[in-house]
């Protein structure tokens, strides 16, 4: 998590956090890593992955509105109307 921290361009970010992620799923961290990697997926468009991060958020923390925020802006993205009414009712709960 440290070195994902001071990388300074976004691919080698997400590189280190899925590096984390894989090997340690489980770890206390994983909520945190996954919470710093999903808006860089957002930014580099791979919806799929915010979408499959915000999922994974809500598993440790239900009430992480930033990241059921994000969750909608993938799925209005892609266009998909059941992901955009489920985070959309997750980002107002």
């Amino acid at each position: 998590l440290q070195s994902a921290g001071q990388a300074e361009a976004d691919p080698e970010k997400i590189k280190f956090y899925e590096e984390v992620l894989q090997k340690h799923p489980a770890h206390p961290g994983a909520t945190y890593a996954w919470a710093q990697v999903q808006p860089l997926y957002l930014k580099a468009g791979q919806f799929d992955k915010v979408l499959a991060a915000a999922e994974a958020i809500f598993k440790g923390d239900p009430y992480d509105a930033p990241s059921a925020y994000n969750g909608l802006q993938a799925a209005e993205k892609k266009q998909d109307i059941e992901a955009i009414k489920l985070w959309s009712a997750r980002t107002v709960e």
